[in-house]
């Protein structure tokens, strides 16, 4: 029964934080909604972490369910460690939070995914399951170069100089 309500949480967890960080980057920062997700983001994390942790205790070894989670965790509290931080780091702060959350959603997606398909059927080698975890890495960057533009932070090239043609 205990196992049964800890899985359940964990999942509601999982779902929870999935849904209000992807909506929480859909919504501008500093609006309401936005603060009103990332606090929604941070309680669905610990649900998530915790109930992983208890789901995961006792069991030999550390799977890579647990070090998404570690990661995750840190990332989470390091993006909101950049909120409550702001006026310390300066203009900064905001680029820092999106990258840690990016990482923070990055780390839920891999793990749910790697959940979820194994319980389909599909069975997949370790491989897939490294190409997985490392596509972050791609992917993110992507994410990154948007926000940059959305929040003033994208490296502008400076114009090309057409030669001036002299006249004789």
């Amino acid at each position: 029964m205990f196992h049964t309500i800890v899985v359940a949480l964990h999942v509601i967890g999982a779902i929870g934080a999935l849904i209000t960080g992807s909506l929480a980057l859909v919504f501008p920062n500093g609006t309401r909604t936005h603060r009103m997700l990332g606090k929604l983001y941070l309680v669905m994390w610990a649900t998530l972490a915790i109930c992983g942790f208890i789901i995961g205790w006792g069991r030999p070894g550390i799977s890579a369910f647990e070090v998404a989670t570690v990661f995750g965790v840190l990332s989470t509290v390091y993006a909101y460690a950049m909120v409550l931080f702001r006026k310390r780091i300066g203009r900064s702060w905001l680029q820092r939070h999106y990258g840690w959350m990016l990482g923070s959603m990055a780390a839920l997606v891999v793990a749910t995914v790697n959940q979820i398909l194994p319980r389909l059927g599909l069975e997949y080698p370790i491989w897939v399951f490294i190409l997985m975890a490392v596509s972050p890495t791609f992917i993110l960057p992507f994410f990154q170069r948007r926000l940059d533009r959305r929040y003033g932070f994208a490296k502008v090239a400076a114009p090309r100089k057409e030669p001036v043609e002299q006249t004789a």
